[in-house]
């Protein structure tokens, strides 16, 4: 009866333990969330640099500014040539997120512009962006795009044509990349699992 006691008493303490650690976990990943969100209201925004050496040396910067205590934001914007040169190309890729605390999604959105001698494209793309699987390499797939744009002859472009932002996954590597380099600028020990990337170094 005493053994029987004792057994139900340690098993007790045990479910304690397994809850306070629970707790404490999660309270550790809002504590770091909310110090980013500290860390980037004092800065205003924090830009990261970056250079893509598999594509020659490509340069873009992604940039994280706290939308409010909840939310977020990274932009990537990628831009090659020179947008008031005549007869050259031009292109810009903008990618945005928005991470919310506690959510294993984010709002992404993406557009771009091109110009290539007289021919001009436009693009929009937006989905709901699963972080929590995401690992670097991995294309979220729009479930809202569209170009439109006319050709070098002025005609129209075909319809269902697919531009720079169709396939994600160059643009959404290089903006987290650019969001762990960030987050390791901070000095914070924040990982990306803080801000809900639980996949990311795995």
């Amino acid at each position: 009866m005493l053994r029987k006691l004792y057994k139900n008493i340690s098993i007790f303490i045990s479910l304690i333990l397994i809850i306070v650690f629970a707790v404490g976990c999660q309270g550790a990943e809002g504590d770091n969330w909310d110090k980013l969100v500290k860390y980037l209201n004092d800065k205003g925004a924090v830009v990261y640099n970056g250079v893509d050496k598999s594509a020659n040396n490509a340069k873009y910067t992604v940039t994280m500014k706290a939308i409010d205590e909840k939310t977020i934001q990274a932009l990537y914007v990628f831009e090659y040539g020179d947008s008031n040169a005549i007869q050259t190309m031009y292109t810009r890729i903008d990618f945005t997120a928005e991470l919310v605390k506690n959510e294993s999604t984010a709002k992404l959105n993406g557009e771009a512009k091109t110009y290539i001698l007289s021919a001009k494209s436009k693009e929009k793309g937006s989905c709901d962006w699963n972080i929590e699987t995401y690992r670097p390499g991995d294309s979220p797939e729009w479930t809202d795009y569209n170009m439109s744009g006319n050709k070098v002859d002025g005609s129209p472009i075909d319809q269902n044509s697919e531009g720079r932002i169709k396939d994600t996954a160059v643009s959404v590597k290089r903006m987290t990349e650019g969001v762990d380099g960030i987050l390791k600028k901070t000095g914070l020990e924040i990982s990306m699992s803080d801000i809900g990337f639980a996949g990311y170094n795995t």
